[in-house]
């Protein structure tokens, strides 16, 4: 049993004793993956400059860095990263939560009932990203399927800057009402210390180039495609399979858009105490399962799920 675990009833499960191996917790995997993609950001700005006409692949390449930092910060909301929860919680806030004007203790808050009630009016993401209105529907941004054009648009507006620095104002001040003042302040101070320090050496604009703007367009963009590929347009005659898709990702995807295994979905709402180094080995196992064969919705690269939320000449009427 896992505190994320969703509260209905999940068809065709794996043996537990096969969970239980999957679940095992490897910090050492865990703490690599952090340090392989600070270095792959340091990497990439140390080439770019010294080839600035990288730049504008340097944006998508550390906007996706960032995504693999959520996703391990993630794991670590359902405390997957580390064994000792209290290390757990303190190394993704310093390494990966901080520095994306977020919190492990916020997003916690949202990404449990998100789990446990999922497709439901107790479903967190539907206060966190705003998915439904007042009248209960499905907010327009968040009604599929869209045309091209319209899936384009709001794909352009997100990622045009202005939805990352509110995120980013948003990150900053909301941890003093969900979580505490002095937890606020102290990270606060804390952000505040990297901000002077940048300052000091005279590389404000390291901070601006390789990092804020990342995160306001490449970062913003590839976390909405990933929502959108994750919960929209799920095809299934079976009402728990029909919830969320999985999506095996190519190797593009990995490296710019669904990093870290995030895209086996469906199998990771089953079994949130599966880290994500172990989510293909898990993919795998439930595909041996006649049920999962039959009724999960799997679809072969990002582009073709993101096809699939798009309408179709004389296709049928919309919904989320």
């Amino acid at each position: 049993m896992h505190p994320h675990d969703y509260i209905g009833e999940v068809p065709d499960r794996l043996p537990p004793e096969l969970v239980r191996e999957l679940s095992r917790i490897d910090a050492v995997r865990g703490l690599f993956a952090i340090l392989e993609e600070w270095l792959a950001i340091l990497a990439a700005v140390l080439l770019c400059e010294h080839y600035t006409w990288l730049y504008p692949l340097a944006i998508f390449f550390i906007g996706a860095r960032q995504h693999a930092l959520a996703v391990l910060g993630h794991d670590a909301v359902h405390h997957r990263l580390l064994g000792r929860r209290s290390l757990n919680d303190w190394v993704a806030n310093l390494f990966l939560w901080w520095p994306l004007f977020a919190t492990n203790e916020v997003f916690r808050r949202y990404h449990g009932p998100h789990h446990r009630h999922i497709g439901t009016d107790q479903d967190g993401n539907i206060e966190l990203w705003r998915l439904r209105g007042a009248d209960g529907r499905p907010t327009r941004e968040w009604t599929y399927p869209k045309t091209a054009w319209q899936l384009a648009a709001k794909l352009l507006w997100r990622g045009c800057g202005l939805t990352g620095l509110g995120l980013l104002l948003v990150g900053l001040l909301r941890p003093f009402r969900v979580v505490g003042p002095t937890y606020g302040l102290v990270r606060l101070l804390a952000l505040a210390s990297v901000v002077a320090a940048f300052a000091a050496a005279q590389r404000l604009d390291l901070l601006l180039y390789y990092w804020i703007i990342p995160f306001c367009t490449w970062f913003i963009v590839s976390n909405y495609i990933r929502l959108i590929c994750e919960h929209s347009m799920v095809r299934s005659d079976h009402p728990v399979y029909a919830l969320t898709r999985t999506t095996v990702p190519t190797w593009l995807d990995l490296v710019f858009i669904v990093p870290r295994n995030i895209s086996y979905h469906y199998e990771h709402h089953c079994y949130p105490s599966v880290p994500f180094y172990r989510l293909p080995e898990l993919h795998a196992a439930m595909r041996r399962l006649p049920g999962y064969r039959k009724h999960a919705h799997v679809t072969h690269g990002i582009g073709s799920a993101l096809l699939e939320c798009l309408r179709r000449p004389g296709g049928a009427g919309e919904h989320a």
